[in-house]
């Protein structure tokens, strides 16, 4: 049983005992107070009048009697309301502040965006040291994916980092998802070709040492985007991931299509056609 689970489950045990120590401080005013001494007395005598009131006797002595000892009554019941008030908003705040078993499940599963900042800053290293392995002087060699260069790889990469960091800040201000650069959704893998060969025309102008900078950079905004949502965003599901934010892989992509071509082209292999 954990902390939290333990605190649940005495939680409740507080207003059981206040309940009785005020019901028994109550009963101990009304039978041994001298000046309250009578007023027990005068209850149980009250519940025989009542009925005897149903058949037409006075009730003028009756409602003296109850006025008589309203005021303690009124604070035994003052008492009870308190505590019980107490009670349920303790419930609830216990409710909003922790989440059920299936949400502490999820909880202690999701990964913190601490860990997903540290995740980025070792990609961003392992990219730096990838660069650095092919060099700036083979930058614009066509192999590491088809006739496509490493610089081409690079800018491609930049591409779509661009449309996500657009997204996050989008998410950030509380609007709807903006439209890509490329203008139309790619919906199957040709249209997913169209818009590599838009990113990489649009980037013909940018030298090669400019395009893998860029992606090295892309990481530092990536992460400032990330940063700058409050908690409750960062743990939200987005439509264009369909999950958590704090849970998306941003550099996936990089690995799962990337990363094989461009090693089997440094250690002399051919390499791929770009996706």
């Amino acid at each position: 049983m954990t902390e939290s689970n333990a605190g649940q489950r005495l939680s409740g045990w507080p207003v059981v005992v206040a309940l009785l120590v005020w019901t028994a401080v109550a009963f101990a005013f009304l039978y041994f107070d001298p000046g309250y001494e009578p007023v027990l007395l005068n209850c149980m005598r009250l519940v025989g009048r009542t009925a005897a009131c149903q058949a037409g006797q006075n009730t003028i002595n009756d409602a003296w009697q109850w006025l008589h000892i309203w005021p303690l009554l009124i604070a035994c019941a003052s008492g009870y309301i308190a505590i019980v008030v107490i009670a349920v908003v303790g419930w609830h705040r216990r409710r909003t502040e922790q989440p059920d078993d299936r949400g502490m499940a999820g909880e202690e599963t999701m990964r913190t965006q601490a860990e997903q900042i540290t995740a980025l800053r070792a990609d961003q290293e392992f990219w730096r040291a990838l660069a650095a392995e092919v060099g700036p002087s083979r930058y614009a060699e066509p192999g590491p994916m088809g006739d496509w260069s490493f610089a081409d790889m690079a800018g491609h990469l930049a591409g779509w980092r661009e449309r996500t960091i657009n997204r996050i800040l989008a998410v950030g201000r509380g609007e709807p998802e903006p439209a890509p650069p490329w203008l139309v959704e790619p919906d199957d893998e040709d249209e997913v070709h169209k818009v590599n060969e838009w990113i990489r025309e649009k980037h013909a102008d940018r030298s090669p040492a400019q395009l893998v900078a860029e992606y090295d950079t892309s990481y530092d905004r990536l992460i400032d985007a990330l940063e700058s949502l409050p908690a409750h965003l960062q743990r939200s599901v987005v439509p264009w991931a369909d999950e958590p934010l704090v849970e998306v892989d941003f550099t996936g992509h990089l690995h799962d299509e990337h990363v094989a071509p461009l090693r089997a082209w440094l250690d002399g292999t051919s390499g791929s056609r770009p996706t």
